[in-house]
């Protein structure tokens, strides 16, 4: 939507400090699927409707998740209606603050111990551009501060074509409908090249600019010349087609992507700050 373009700021890039409503109605619909499912899965509408906890098989997930995750007295509740108990858990996680939400989603993936769950859960993070995945039964972050802090400062520096390849990474990488990781690489690309073109003074690959730089009184560590010389070479030209199988071409993976925004990034401001001196 326009709004979701020409508002987005690069600190949204990822949900890394809330949930939006699709993301939390997806870890639902999973949740579900493994876990109350595996209680209700038998029933048919009418007896679900009808029958109480106590004539339920598995009922132990229910009454743990109670007590141990809810932190409700479990009472008589075996003698509770499965609706009315269903519906008693879903107004309970629909005002869940969002880290309690993957607080649940943790908790569940410790007692179900299910390699599919946590597949599963991990495919709707990814598809809602969330900062965290499951991983050896912990929620854990996949991007720091740190790089949300530099590409926040790459996309906002004193050059508008550098700002406008890393904010178009920004925009596509943030898109949760289309998994475009080839441009999102491809842009960055681009924004280091504007960036070394303003440095040496005339527009040129990255390639050759980057062997320009010490002649234009940059002095580059080696080593870091190097990396970027090679990741360059693996990328290919960023204008043009990249072969089959290269990180940047059509097969390109999230984590190609993010690690190419954030690289990028933090070389652009390195380019920056040192170009000062």
């Amino acid at each position: 939507m326009f709004s979701d373009r020409y508002l987005k700021k690069s600190d949204d890039i990822l949900q890394q400090d809330d949930i939006d409503q699709k993301l939390r109605i997806d870890l639902w619909n999973t949740i579900q699927k493994f876990y109350f499912d595996r209680v209700y899965s038998y029933m048919s509408d009418d007896t679900y409707s009808t029958s109480s906890l106590g004539s339920c098989v598995n009922n132990s997930l229910i009454i743990d998740l109670y007590e141990n995750f809810m932190f409700k007295p479990i009472g008589n509740m075996r003698s509770w209606r499965l609706g009315y108990i269903k519906e008693q858990i879903e107004k309970f996680y629909k005002n869940l603050e969002w880290y309690r939400v993957y607080d649940l989603v943790e908790y569940i993936d410790n007692k179900l111990k299910d390699k599919s769950y946590s597949t599963e859960i991990n495919f709707k993070l990814e598809r809602n551009r969330s900062a965290y995945r499951l991983i050896s039964n912990s929620i854990c972050p996949i991007i720091n501060k740190e790089e949300q802090d530099s590409i926040q400062s790459a996309s906002n520096t004193k050059y508008d074509k550098v700002n406008n390849h890393i904010n178009k990474a920004i925009e596509i990488f943030s898109n949760k409908e289309i998994q475009d990781y080839e441009n999102v690489i491809k842009e960055s690309i681009i924004a280091v090249e504007s960036m070394c073109s303003i440095i040496v003074g005339n527009k040129s690959t990255l390639g050759d600019a980057l062997k320009k730089l010490e002649k234009n009184g940059l002095i580059m560590h080696p080593s870091l010349k190097s990396a970027f010389d090679k990741l360059y070479g693996y990328t290919s030209d960023a204008n043009g087609i990249r072969h089959a199988g290269d990180i940047g071409g059509k097969d390109s993976t999230f984590a190609e992507a993010k690690f190419m925004l954030v690289s990028c990034s933090a070389f652009i401001n390195y380019l920056i700050d040192s170009n000062k001196g």
